[in-house]
């Protein structure tokens, strides 16, 4: 497939509404290189996060801070609930991908 972005280094289909409005069931994301630091974190952009245990999910970050045990992740949609309140160990954290594009088939 020719990518029409030069920086998009992956590509994952999305599951479920967690992220609708922006992102619907059925659509691709197309993401950047993995995020080096915890203070890259920009509050409002969707990340693809990637757990230890080989969990997927495209999630806002909204407290990144470097000194809490944990991520403290959200959705878009009001209707959806995180499990855990969002908090997501540090220790289960692998990486995090930038979302730069989202794709659907029309």
């Amino acid at each position: 497939v020719q990518m029409p972005r030069h920086d998009i280094k992956y590509v994952f289909l999305c599951h479920g509404d967690s992220m609708q409005p922006r992102i619907h069931d059925g659509d691709y994301v197309g993401v950047g290189e993995a995020l080096g630091r915890y203070e890259d974190f920009q509050q409002g952009t969707p990340y693809l996060i990637q757990t230890t245990d080989g969990r997927h999910m495209v999630k806002l970050v909204q407290e990144p801070g470097p000194t809490t045990p944990y991520l403290l992740l959200s959705t878009e949609n009001p209707n959806y609930q995180l499990a855990d309140g969002g908090k997501l160990a540090k220790s289960e954290f692998r990486a995090a991908y930038r979302v730069i594009m989202v794709m659907r088939e029309i």
